[in-house]
């Protein structure tokens, strides 16, 4: 077997993916330590070991950030079109990053394109005669996160995110059917 080579992007774009990736799981870290020192069977000696655990991973959190901030000094092109993308409403600077970071070719993708690369296309389900209706799938799991909150925030801030969502809902669509048509109608924006 002779699998084909994988091609990771530009050397910039595995850097940004990999920062973004180590800020997330840090925030992941840091929120599963104070879960676990808020139960009420923690010791007080084992709740201050706790407390140096957050605290360096904290440390590392900020250096982290740091890198971010310092990337985006050095590729100036990549943080103007975060500033680009932060102007729609629901789409912080945060997710402005995990769009570039999890999707690189953002601004240069067709429609379709967009829609499959979020995990934001349906896919219908058809066998012979019988139809197991239309569901989302695949695309790049991170991406689609981001758009999920940018979304929920889009539809509250956005008059014209609003008027799609309820739409889709006074038609019958379920809450998340017409969600998913925010997310993608948003990343789409973005991406075109």
């Amino acid at each position: 077997m002779n699998p084909a080579a994988t091609n990771f992007g530009k050397e910039r774009d595995v850097e940004l993916r990999e920062l973004e990736h180590l800020r997330k799981v840090l925030m992941k870290d840091i929120q599963n330590h104070k879960n676990r020192q808020e139960t009420p069977f923690v010791s007080s000696a084992v709740s201050q070991i706790y407390d140096n655990v957050i605290d360096a991973l904290e440390k590392q959190l900020k250096e982290v950030l740091q890198r971010i901030n310092e990337f985006f000094l050095k590729h100036q092109d990549l943080a103007e079109q975060v500033e680009l993308l932060i102007t729609m409403k629901g789409v912080a600077k945060t997710t402005a990053i995990v769009f570039l970071a999890y999707c690189p070719e953002l601004g240069t993708l067709s429609r379709k394109a967009a829609g499959v690369i979020s995990g934001t296309a349906p896919c219908t389900r058809q066998s012979g005669s019988t139809y197991m209706g239309s569901h989302i799938s695949g695309g790049r799991k991170e991406l689609r996160n981001a758009l999920y909150m940018a979304a929920m925030v889009a539809i509250r801030y956005d008059p014209e995110m609003y008027m799609l969502y309820d739409r889709l809902t006074h038609k019958g669509k379920p809450h998340k059917v017409a969600l998913t048509a925010v997310m993608r109608h948003l990343f789409i924006c973005d991406a075109v």
